[in-house]
Formats: C-alpha cells, structure tokens, sequence
C-alpha cells in the first residue's frame, strides 16, 4: 500500500470515528493503530489563520506556523540523537563484554599450558 493510500486509509477511520461509526472493542483498537500510525508517520502542525469578515479574505499566521514547525523538527533531533547515543553506549557495552570474554578466555588457557 502505498503512503498516499495508506493516510487516506487513515483518514477515512478518523473521519467514522468522528461520525460515531465505531461500537466496538475492535474497531476501537483499528482507531488507536491508525493513529499510532499517523503519529509516528507524520508531522502536524497547526494552522493559524484569520478570516477577514469584511473581505472574506483569509489571513494566515505564517510566523506562529513556522514557531510550531520549528518546535516539532528539534523534538525530532532530540529523538534521533538520543536514539543515537542509545546505540553507541550499546555498541560500547558489546566492546566492553568482548574484551571481557576475550581476557577470559586467555586466563582459562595460559592456566592450562
């Protein structure tokens, strides 16, 4: 399935939801995967705007947008990075280990030569 089809799948279970489609346990839990799925998929910003009643011109807060934008893409460096050292204190504990067993290893033979 492709991405495009996959939001609109999305969006669709979102749309039932808010139509009180969903009576049971199972379409519940369809609702929280699809979710799940937009969250970690996906970047939401609100937007803000202003009608103009006299105009009927829209007037969009592109600064207050931007703000937002900028929060959720240094949430997503945070994430990377600390993914990022989880991984490297992991790579350095199986070094550690290795050594460890390696040290081991040639203790148990020079004891027996």
């Amino acid at each position: 399935m492709s991405k495009m089809a996959e939001l609109h799948a999305t969006k669709e279970v979102i749309d039932e939801l808010q139509n009180g489609v969903y009576k049971n346990i199972n379409e519940v839990h369809k609702l929280k995967k699809a979710i799940k799925y937009m969250k970690e998929n996906y970047l939401f910003i609100k937007i803000y705007y202003s009608d103009d009643e006299e105009t009927g011109m829209r007037a969009y807060d592109f600064e207050n947008m931007q703000k937002d934008f900028d929060k959720k893409m240094k949430e997503l460096e945070v994430d990377a990075e600390m993914r990022q050292e989880g991984w490297n204190d992991k790579q350095r504990d199986y070094a550690r280990d290795n050594m460890t067993n390696e040290n081991l290893s040639l203790n148990v033979v020079s004891k027996k030569l």
